[in-house]
């Protein structure tokens, strides 16, 4: 696992490795129901590997805003510390880039499932 030899300290790191176990295990899930033929609960694990393998994305997003944002902070806040700043940054984006995508996408499936209890059945002529 690259999580575990993260250079960014303990909290990057268990960031990281909670999210390779969340993905793997989505992903097989996904899988698993697929070749049980459950369509329906395959695509809702697809969708949360999919928002997991996306954190690649948001991480780079993140680090980019964090170090903006943090930056004029680097003297007081991290004591000039350019590694401190760095840490804090790596383990924002670390949590940040998938926590975000898989609570956005655990929202949307919620919402489309209650959006279709809700909705009436069509009738047909």
């Amino acid at each position: 696992m690259a999580g575990l030899a993260t250079p960014y300290g303990p909290v990057t790191m268990a960031g990281d490795v909670m999210l390779a176990l969340l993905w793997l295990g989505c992903t097989l899930t996904g899988w698993r129901m697929a070749r049980q033929r459950r369509f329906a609960d395959h695509r809702r694990w697809m969708v949360r590997s999919f928002a997991l393998t996306m954190s690649i994305i948001t991480n780079r997003f993140y680090s980019v805003l964090f170090a903006i944002l943090l930056e004029p902070q680097l003297e007081t806040t991290f004591h000039g510390d350019l590694m401190l700043f760095t840490s804090t940054i790596a383990a924002l984006a670390a949590w940040l880039c998938w926590t975000l995508p898989l609570l956005a996408a655990e929202w949307w499936l919620d919402h489309t499932a209650a959006t279709k209890r809700r909705r009436p059945p069509t009738r047909r002529p």
